[in-house]
């Protein structure tokens, strides 16, 4: 028999052998009737719910509305100059977890590292080569003039010329003066020198009353008297028609075109030590403004181009610094001009130009180390790693140990 209570299924008996439960009470007990479910009325079963009708429809429209009038936001645009990464930083985006750049693939162990490709040869032209000594040639009338008002020319013109001028003193009577034009000034050298480089004004002092007030001024006290007023000077200065030494012969040629050179040159160093003061004081356009007449005083005077070069390059004016540093290197042999050229170069980051100029002062010096050093550094900024090694193994044969440990390099 099945138990009422719990459905065991067990041999007729009193009790339940599992729940225990006594089968005569569970019989007299009335069944429970279940409850009765009420059927929904028509009117229930037709009744929509229309409040959750009309809001789903109100965010719908809400929904529309927005999308039209409110504008999506700009991406934000990308930086122009982005901040480089540290060397060995992961190369991610914060907050993204994945790689903002592609990683280069993994070289396996053992294989040769891929060779970047070559760089072009350098094709420029040095900026400082080519250059042309100074002649020496002045703007100045090829003819001597005469007299106080022949002096009053020389003066005027001379202002737009820098030349020397040089005033003679003589008279009609003077055995010496009547020498020195045979033996001196009728000289073709002399005549050639004097008509290219040199204003030149012959005064006589018995001519008239201007021209002895301007011997009074020249402090005139013998004849013939020879008065140098160098370039870029007011103050005359006398000097000596005769040759050194005991007897009284008249100097040569030559020998009166370096009197004249030499005072030209006196003013002319003076000059630039001045304009060098200037410049350590702070007042470069200044010292330029001295350079500028000491070059024009003294043309084949090395040292007025280079300092005015030194000058114009801190003035950023390095087209001008390097057409200086051109005459220098026409002036000078040392690599002076070609070494500052290449550094100033380098700082502008003109590097091909910078490369030129070590090649040529190489050329110049080939068994000098420095300028295949500085070639090495133009071409390591250059970016050209391969001529960069080339110069540095040149260097470590010369003896340049640094150099060699960078030919060694990996």
């Amino acid at each position: 028999m099945l138990c009422p209570k719990c459905g065991f299924e067990q041999v007729p008996a009193a009790a339940c052998g599992r729940c225990g439960v006594l089968f005569d009470r569970v019989r007299d007990r009335p069944p429970k009737r279940p409850s009765p479910v009420r059927a929904p009325s028509p009117k229930a079963r037709a009744q929509v719910p229309w409040d959750l009708v009309l809001g789903g429809l109100a965010l719908l429209a809400f929904g529309w509305f927005w999308t039209r009038t409110v504008p999506n936001p700009a991406p934000p645009k990308p930086a122009s100059n982005p901040p480089r990464l540290a060397k060995g930083a992961p190369r991610s985006v914060p907050g993204a977890g994945v790689s903002a750049f592609p990683e280069a693939p993994a070289v396996p162990s053992g294989a040769p590292a891929p060779t970047p490709p070559p760089m072009p040869p350098v094709t420029a032209r040095c900026p400082i080569a080519g250059a042309v000594e100074p002649s020496g040639y002045r703007q100045v009338p090829p003819y001597w003039l005469t007299g106080a008002s022949g002096y009053e020319d020389a003066v005027r013109q001379r202002q737009a010329s820098a030349a020397p001028l040089v005033v003679y003193f003589f008279t009609d009577w003077c055995r010496y003066c009547k020498e020195i034009d045979r033996e001196l000034f009728a000289s073709a050298e002399v005549d050639r020198y004097m008509s290219r480089a040199v204003f030149r004004v012959r005064v006589n002092p018995e001519a008239g009353e201007a021209e002895r007030r301007l011997a009074d001024q020249f402090n005139v006290t013998g004849f013939p008297s020879f008065f140098v007023l160098p370039a870029s000077s007011e103050e005359p200065l006398r000097c000596s028609l005769y040759a050194e030494g005991k007897e009284l012969k008249p100097a040569s040629p030559r020998q009166l075109q370096d009197r004249i050179e030499r005072e030209n040159l006196r003013i002319a160093t003076a000059l630039i030590r001045e304009a060098y003061e200037l410049r350590r004081a702070g007042d470069p356009a200044g010292a330029i403004r001295l350079l500028d007449r000491a070059v024009a005083a003294a043309p084949q005077e090395a040292d007025g181009w280079l300092q005015r070069a030194i000058g114009r390059e801190g003035q950023d004016a390095l087209d001008q610094a390097l057409d200086d540093y051109a005459m220098v290197a026409v002036l000078r042999k040392d690599g002076t001009a070609h070494d500052r050229a290449v550094h100033a170069l380098l700082q502008a980051r003109r590097y091909d130009d910078a490369v030129a100029c070590a090649t040529e002062w190489m050329q110049r010096e080939p068994q000098d180390i420095k300028p295949i050093r500085q070639r090495a550094r133009a071409h390591q900024q250059r970016g050209d790693v391969a001529r960069a090694r080339e110069d540095a193994e040149r260097c470590c044969t010369l003896g340049d140990e640094e150099a060699c440990a960078l030919a060694r390099a990996d």
